[in-house]
């Protein structure tokens, strides 16, 4: 399974259909749209999934930058999200850092 970062999508088409209707030739299994919390719409980039790595490739060579309803898109992989620390043991070395000195 291949994920694709798709960025600059215009809001309204930054849904399930807007997504499948763009990538309709490759072969999507799943959608993630990125929403922005405060202001309850998506924040214009969002994620698919392709089944096949090839059809993956083949999808960033033929839209990205292709122009979507006025926008120019970006289409390429996505790049693995980087752990989170626990904010709790942030906290102890801070705490640690404040009693050295």
């Amino acid at each position: 399974m291949k994920r694709l970062y798709v960025g600059n999508v215009p809001y309204d088409l930054c849904t399930d259909e807007g997504l499948r209707e763009l990538f309709e030739d490759f072969d999507v299994e799943s959608t993630h749209i990125v929403m922005n919390k405060e202001l309850q719409r998506p924040r214009g980039f969002c994620f698919v999934e392709t089944a096949n790595p090839a059809v993956a490739q083949v999808a960033i060579e033929q839209l990205n930058g292709v122009l979507f309803h006025g926008r120019n898109i970006t289409v390429r992989l996505a790049h693995d999200r980087p752990e989170k620390h626990n904010s709790g043991q942030r906290r102890d070395r801070r705490n640690e850092q404040r009693a050295r000195h």
